[in-house]
């Protein structure tokens, strides 16, 4: 399918590893121009090599989203190499290992952070030029656990938060040509990531958790996240609006979270 963003420039947060790195690779084989935001300068000029490189358009944007001037100072450097960012995609999040419920407000207020206000800190910047052009896609990477509340509670009721942002903010642009949705994961591996590891240190508590939790038997992978994501990036989203895909291969009630 032709996607229809060849040329469209693209803003990709948390995107040095896992699902974040897969959708960048998603909108540049799409013909995107590729602005990809970490903290880890060494992955992410990796990653705009295999991009295609800065001649193809694709930039690295080094930046620490948690902290103060973070998002401000991330939206400013895209900014500056294109008039506009047309899609920007929100993957910063986690647990942070925040999992007691009882634990300090402050330790709420970073997984907050982290899942949502960043999120909403980007786009006060990203969204005036997409509005002024007429068009534009903002999809977040929410969970299956805002809307099964199953896993970590800080993390669960953030992205909870986040799907209602999401579903209020497509309202509120939608007359001006700019899609808001989101993808709602379930149970991801990643190359490092904690069932990558622990698949490699206990396969058989990982298998036994396999069978009773996820129907197609098997973990989704970034890739397979990253293809709903560049839908909802295309023109052919265009009527998806406040759109929040559940891409969790059937997981559904069954989902659970590691503790």
């Amino acid at each position: 399918m032709n996607l229809g963003i060849a040329g469209k420039s693209a803003f990709v947060s948390a995107a040095s590893r896992g699902i974040g790195r897969a959708i960048a690779i998603a909108l540049a084989d799409a013909g995107v121009r590729v602005a990809v935001c970490a903290r880890s300068a060494t992955d992410l000029e990796a990653l705009v090599e295999e991009l295609g490189g800065a001649e193809a358009g694709h930039r690295a944007i080094v930046a620490d989203l948690m902290t103060v001037d973070g998002p401000a100072a991330a939206a400013r450097a895209a900014l500056a190499a294109a008039e506009r960012c047309d899609i920007v995609v929100h993957n910063l999040g986690g647990t942070l290992a925040v999992r007691d419920p009882f634990a300090p407000v402050e330790r709420w207020r970073e997984v907050w952070r982290a899942n949502l206000e960043v999120a909403i800190e980007l786009n006060t910047r990203f969204v005036p030029p997409m509005r002024q052009a007429g068009w534009g896609r903002i999809v977040a990477i929410t969970s299956l656990a805002g809307s099964e509340h199953q896993g970590a509670l800080p993390y669960a009721t953030a992205k909870a938060a986040l799907n209602a942002y999401v579903r209020g903010l497509a309202r509120e642009l939608a007359a001006d040509g700019v899609v808001v949705s989101a993808v709602a994961p379930g149970t991801v591996v990643t190359d490092g990531g904690v069932w990558d590891q622990r698949r490699r240190s206990d396969p058989a508590a990982t298998a036994a958790y396999v069978a009773q939790n996820l129907p197609a038997g098997r973990f989704s992978s970034p890739e397979s996240i990253a293809g709903v994501v560049a839908f909802l990036c295309s023109m052919q989203a265009a009527d998806c609006g406040g759109t929040i895909v559940a891409a969790d291969a059937g997981q559904g009630r069954a989902f659970g979270a590691p503790r």
